[in-house]
């Protein structure tokens, strides 16, 4: 039986109170595995659903960090939570914990298990994740009511590229204002490599953290004055992008404070990679937009990785 794609969106989503921390080295936007986690334990909780997700996208429309800069200073004062005392009167230990408010839309890729779903049934498939994911929580952050009226909408993809770009034309404009998140490891690596003609010894922190800085260049001509800018054109971030293990695979209940005695467990370092925020009306597919799972327990690497039309 023959499957079809289609695209499941759930726009404007108002999420308070998100996860800032991303990662050991950043803080910011939430990591993309926060997302897919999401979709993931929704279409748990729907068991009935005709369809499997392919692939989860992003579109940022609003991000409020909880953050202030003192005047005369570089540095961001994250705004914390107050924890209760204890029966001395002191303030218990706590782990820092960021937070931002947020205003997303989320791109989802299906494939149906069924050979023909109609319009009907599938607007009401979308609507029954809307409602599901809203009672749920996203990237640490509890979903609020928006203000806006935002319906879910159900896009059946057509096979060919040519009549995708042009479904997509005119979908990319109600994400709009808005950035997408997309992976640029493409970018990281070649300028890794490129660094290294230079300096042999240049590791991917050298490389991350020059793509990310603002270099300020003295003038080279009488006269000239000072240049200001980053290597590459373009919103380029430094992002986590998954999880590599940093110890063996124990089998489930041998390690002690686990989630639970079944399921197999290792501890894991964060990864991170390169990432680019573009709206979207700069993409011609959505599947540039989206990211999916992929793990390789042999090697202990659980990454999330850009969709390609190549091997889907």
């Amino acid at each position: 039986m023959s499957k079809e794609k289609a695209l499941v969106i759930l726009p404007r989503l108002s999420v308070i109170n998100a996860n800032l921390i991303s990662g050991p080295l950043t803080w910011g936007f939430p990591a993309m595995t926060a997302f897919l986690g999401a979709v993931h334990s929704m279409m748990r909780r729907l068991p009935e659903m005709p369809f499997t997700v392919d692939g989860v996208g992003v579109v940022c429309h609003e991000f409020t960090p909880q953050a202030s800069r003192p005047q005369g200073s570089h540095l961001y004062n994250l705004h914390l939570n107050r924890t209760p005392v204890d029966e001395t009167g002191k303030s218990a230990s706590f782990i820092e914990d960021g937070r931002a408010h947020m205003r997303v839309s989320l791109v989802i890729l299906v494939d149906t298990q069924e050979e023909f779903i109609t319009e009907d049934e599938g607007v009401s498939f979308a609507k029954t994740m809307m409602d599901t994911i809203q009672s749920m929580r996203l990237a640490g952050g509890s979903i609020v009511p928006s203000q806006q009226k935002c319906t879910a909408r159900w896009i059946p993809l057509p096979e060919s590229r040519e009549e995708q770009e042009s479904l997509f034309r005119r979908e990319r404009l109600k994400l709009l204002p808005g950035f997408a998140l997309i992976d640029r490891r493409d970018l990281f690596v070649s300028h890794l490599e490129e660094m290294r003609k230079t300096d042999a010894e240049a590791s991917p922190l050298d490389a991350l953290l020059d793509l990310c800085a603002l270099h300020h260049e003295p003038p080279v001509e009488e006269g000239a004055s000072w240049t200001s800018g980053r290597r590459y054109p373009g919103w380029l971030v430094p992002i986590p992008v998954g999880y590599r293990a940093i110890s063996e695979l124990y089998e489930g209940g041998v390690v002690k404070n686990t989630r639970d005695s079944i399921t197999p467990f290792r501890f894991v370092e964060s990864i991170c990679s390169l990432g680019e925020w573009k709206s979207p009306h700069r993409l011609k597919l959505p599947q540039e937009m989206l990211w999916r799972h992929e793990e390789d327990i042999a090697s202990g690497e659980y990454r999330t990785v850009p969709f390609t039309r190549n091997d889907r």
